[in-house]
């Protein structure tokens, strides 16, 4: 079917329905803009909505470190580090396990006959828990008594240690003993260290350490060895 219009005709009817074009061409820029600019916006809100809140966390966290920062005893916080470092030493620090069995000698007035250690397979690390852990063999003048003394003094020394084995011989008692260090791990580009709070587990921890040196230890009273060896404990 075809519809043959004259210009004439045309023009009198865009003229009689001017307002409804206008409404139209109005309604549809109204469509065109909406799927354009404003539909991709409402589409994103939710993943920027994400990002901004995820921003805002950073920053209270980074509020909070400054504050935690500003309100640390720098004194207080290298006396701490130094604590956790002589506690447990950053690698194998022979340096401090030698003062530790030096300042256990004076402590408990134990004659140091010698020590010994060896990286052999007889006398190799050994894990306690997570933390490697270095086996030196110590003699000492005197009896199983005056080797208790000794350890009981060395347990409260630093590096963290545990005695292995106490045995005595023909007047010389050898400890076995293992002196504990924790290596520092690689911090990765990526990892992000915040300062905070210390935990109610930290605290206690960090307590127990600070105390080591304030205990006072009552002497170890053994029954006089009848036979020239005693039985490892």
């Amino acid at each position: 079917m075809k519809l043959n219009l004259s210009d004439e005709k045309l023009k009198d009817s865009l003229k009689d329905n001017k307002e409804l074009l206008v409404v139209i061409s109005v309604f549809g820029a109204s469509i065109g803009l909406f799927l354009i600019f404003i539909l991709p916006g409402i589409l994103n809100f939710p993943s920027k909505m994400n990002d901004r809140n995820m921003e805002i966390e950073k920053l209270n966290q980074i509020k909070q470190a400054k504050s935690v920062l500003e309100a640390t005893n720098k004194n207080q916080l290298e006396e701490d580090t130094d604590l956790a470092t002589r506690a447990l030493p950053s690698d194998r620090n022979f340096e401090l396990i030698l003062g530790a069995i030096s300042e256990a000698a004076t402590r408990s007035n134990a004659i140091i006959v010698g020590y010994k250690f060896s990286a052999s397979s007889n006398s190799v690390e050994v894990v306690q828990g997570q933390f490697p852990g270095l086996i030196f063999e110590i003699e000492m003048a005197g009896g199983v008594d005056q080797a208790a003394g000794f350890s009981d003094q060395l347990s409260i020394a630093f590096p963290v240690s545990e005695v292995q084995e106490i045995t005595y011989e023909r007047g010389v008692s050898t400890v076995i003993v293992s002196f504990y260090y924790k290596p520092f791990t690689e911090v990765n580009a990526e990892d992000v260290a915040l300062a905070r709070q210390r935990t109610e587990g930290e605290i206690k921890a960090l307590e127990e350490i600070s105390g080591w040196n304030r205990f006072v230890i009552d002497p170890v009273i053994f029954e006089q060895v009848s036979s020239e060896s005693a039985s490892p404990f």
